[in-house]
């Protein structure tokens, strides 16, 4: 099996509670190895861009991973610039589902969010776009395709941040959450515990060496370990930190709590003083309260 098609396998978990074929446009970062990467369904348009790319469709026949359990027949059709690429993808036999698709990706930089087609990529891609508009723009806005002077430009909001491909930091469309909206941040080790130990809420050991904490306080949840034999992490905190609207890039929102949810944050942190602050050494990660408000804080600067 291709290391593509097996991507793809792998992350289906991801399109049945992230975007499918009703839905729009998904624009990931990841921000190691640092790449932006854009995926376009149906709704978005992705099988006229695939129709109208001048480009020989390459075959690949059905694979099976399990009996009765195949991957269909597919025809796909790869442009790349450098480290930009944009891969089609639509099933051999209609109706496709997920499987018709498109994939843009480039290089993480700087502001604003985007990257750059050049040379026959472009020509490629600006003859696409003289079919299907040009500018290629998504219903919901979060990404663009345009080309003019002999270059293509990529434009995109993000929807979702990983911190690699394991670990979120954002998810727009959480697998395993329902749909909900929240900001993940972890922290291990050290940080991991000095929270542990100022975090005051019963303690459960579990078979394998490993103790928890846990904390539900409204949409905030909270779940931190200590494994006593771990050759990895020896204590990691996660949190799930509810949260609306697109993430801005880089990084740096402040989700609220007020309320009961407020005063369960403030009670589970042993700290001296009205307002009770915990901060991570790197800085990105930090809490204040107080009895009747509680901000967290997270930031991801750039990487270059």
């Amino acid at each position: 099996m291709s290391g593509w098609r097996t991507f793809v396998f792998c992350s289906m978990s991801l399109w049945i509670c992230g975007p499918t074929a009703s839905e729009a446009s998904n624009v990931q970062i990841i921000e190691r190895p640092g790449e932006i990467e854009i995926r376009l369904v149906t709704a978005d348009g992705a099988g006229g861009l695939f129709n109208a790319l001048n480009v020989a469709p390459v075959y690949s026949p059905p694979q099976c991973y399990a009996e009765m359990e195949c991957l269909p027949a597919i025809y796909s059709k790869r442009v790349s610039s450098g480290e930009s690429q944009l891969y089609c993808e639509t099933c051999a036999y209609p109706p496709c589902g997920a499987w018709e698709y498109c994939r843009l990706s480039g290089p993480l930089g700087p502001p604003p969010l985007g990257f750059m087609f050049e040379g026959e990529a472009a020509q490629i891609i600006s003859g696409a776009l003289d079919q299907v508009g040009n500018p290629f723009i998504t219903p919901d806005g979060f990404a663009s395709l345009a080309c003019a002077g002999g270059n293509c430009q990529v434009q995109a909001q993000t929807t979702g941040y990983w911190l690699d491909y394991n670990n979120f930091l954002y998810a727009l469309h959480e697998y395993g959450g329902y749909g909900r909206t929240v900001l993940k941040p972890f922290f291990v080790n050290d940080d991991g515990e000095a929270f542990y130990d100022i975090f005051a809420v019963p303690e459960e050991i579990r078979t394998g060496d490993i103790a928890t904490k846990h904390l539900r306080a409204g949409d905030l949840d909270i779940l931190c370990y200590h494994s006593i034999s771990s050759i990895y992490y020896r204590y990691r905190c996660s949190w799930d930190v509810p949260y609306s609207g697109t993430l801005p890039y880089p990084v740096d929102v402040t989700s609220t709590l007020v309320g009961d949810a407020a005063a369960t944050v403030y009670s589970a942190l042993d700290l001296p003083g009205p307002t009770r602050e915990f901060q991570t050494s790197d800085t990105l990660y930090s809490v204040s309260c107080t009895v009747d408000q509680c901000d967290i804080h997270v930031r991801r600067p750039t990487a270059n």
